[in-house]
C-alpha cells in the first residue's frame, strides 16, 4: 500500500515525540511464575533441562537472552517456537535446535531451549534493552532467571540435538510444497492502522485499531463487530472466508508507529521473515513502519508501512469460525482483531 497518515502527532504544542526514537514507558515490575525477578533455579550439572519460556504479559514485548557469570551472552539453543518443534521430526522433537543471541518474544510468545550446564556454571535468562516502536514502550533490562549447576546426577539423561538444516526444518518444509504448488496457494493484503478519534468531550478522545483484508481496494477499515443470528454462537459475518485444504500467503503491512504482533487460533503458521529463517509460530512480531515526512502536514508524518509475509496451512485445520487478532490486549480490546471463516 502507499504511505499511510500516521495517527499521532508527533508535535503538540510543546510536546515532541521523536518518530525515530524508542519509546515512552516501560513495564516496571515483572514476575518468574509468580515468584519476583530475578528467579533462582538450581538443576542438575551435566544434565540437559528443557526450558519453556512464556510472555504472558498483556502488552509488554521481550527480547530473551542468555548470559555467563562474566557477563558475556552465550547462544541459546531453540527446539521449539509457539509449542512446536523446530524439526518437522514428530518422533524426536528435540532433535535439532536453532542458536541465537537473542529472540524478541511478543505477548503470549514462548520459546523452548534446550541447555546443559557443566559444573560450576551459572547462566542468567535475561530480557535485554531493544528499540522496538517510537510511540510505545522502551524495552528495558531486566534479569528473569538465574540458573546455577547443582550436583550432577549418576546416570545424566543424555539427548543428542544437532543444528537444524534447512532440510529439517518444519517451516522450511511447508514452503518447499506451497511454493511447488502454487495453483494451492492465494495471497492477500492485511493492514494495522491506528487513529485517534475526537468525540468532542463526551466520551473524551480514544484510540481505535484495525486489522483489514485490503486485497481489495474498495476495502473497508472497521472494528471488530460480530453479528450473530438468531440462536447463534458464532460470528455470521465473517471478515475473511477461506476455502479448507488451500495454502494462504497473507503480506501484513503494518501502518502505525507502534509494533504490533499477529496471532492466529486454530492453527500455526510459517513467519517467512522471522530472523535466522523462517519458524512455525502462532504469534509473530509485526515491526513499526518508516517514517516519512509529509509536506501537508509536518506534525503528523507519513508511515511507509513494514511488510511481513506469513504462509498460512488450512488443509489440516477444522471447518468453522476462529478470530485473528494482534495480542496487545490495549490493542486488541480496541478493534485490533477480525473474524474467520474455513468452509
Amino acid at each position: 500500500p502507499p504511505a499511510w497518515p500516521s495517527a499521532t502527532a508527533v508535535r503538540a504544542g510543546r510536546t515532541w515525540m521523536n518518530p525515530h526514537g524508542c519509546g515512552i514507558f516501560d513495564v516496571p515490575l515483572s514476575t518468574i511464575d509468580g515468584v519476583g525477578t530475578p528467579a533462582h533455579l538450581i538443576v542438575p550439572a551435566n544434565e540437559p533441562q528443557l526450558l519453556r519460556f512464556l510472555d504472558a504479559t498483556s502488552d509488554s514485548f521481550k527480547y530473551l537472552r542468555l548470559r555467563d557469570a562474566d557477563g558475556n551472552v552465550q547462544a541459546m539453543h531453540i527446539v521449539g517456537r509457539d509449542g512446536v518443534p523446530v524439526s518437522a521430526d514428530d518422533d524426536h522433537p528435540l532433535a535439532r535446535y536453532v542458536s541465537t543471541n537473542g529472540l524478541l518474544l511478543p505477548p503470549t510468545g514462548r520459546v523452548d531451549i534446550l541447555l546443559t550446564l557443566t559444573p560450576g556454571k551459572k547462566l542468567t535468562l535475561y530480557g535485554d534493552a531493544r528499540c522496538i516502536n517510537p510511540s510505545g514502550e522502551i524495552v528495558l533490562r531486566h534479569d528473569f532467571l538465574t540458573i546455577e549447576a547443582g550436583p550432577p546426577p549418576q546416570k545424566p539423561t543424555v539427548i543428542a540435538s544437532a543444528p537444524l538444516t534447512a532440510a529439517d526444518s518444519r517451516a522450511r518444509t511447508l514452503e518447499r510444497f506451497a511454493f511447488s504448488h502454487p495453483n494451492l496457494v492465494r495471497r492477500r493484503a492485511i493492514t494495522y492502522t491506528a487513529y485517534v478519534i475526537p468525540t468532542g468531550g463526551k466520551p473524551p478522545m480514544h484510540p481505535e485499531f484495525y486489522i483489514t483484508d485490503t486485497t481489495n481496494p474498495n476495502f473497508h477499515e472497521h472494528p471488530f463487530s460480530p453479528v450473530y443470528a438468531k440462536d447463534g454462537t458464532v460470528p455470521a459475518n465473517p471478515d475473511i472466508v477461506v476455502k479448507h485444504g488451500t495454502i494462504e500467503e497473507w503480506y501484513i503491512f503494518n501502518a502505525t508507529l507502534e509494533v504490533h504482533s499477529f496471532h492466529i487460533h486454530q492453527m500455526a503458521f510459517a513467519a517467512e521473515d522471522e530472523p535466522g529463517g523462517p519458524a512455525m509460530l502462532d504469534t509473530a512480531v509485526i515491526p513499526v513502519g518508516k517514517v516519512l515526512p509529509n509536506a501537508a502536514d509536518p506534525n503528523y508524518p507519513l508511515i511507509k508501512p513494514s511488510r511481513t509475509r506469513v504462509l498460512l496451512d488450512f488443509r489440516n485445520v477444522p471447518r468453522g469460525e476462529f478470530v485473528f487478532h494482534c495480542h496487545m490486549l490495549f490493542h486488541e480490546d480496541r478493534g485490533m482483531m477480525a473474524t474467520i471463516r474455513v468452509e
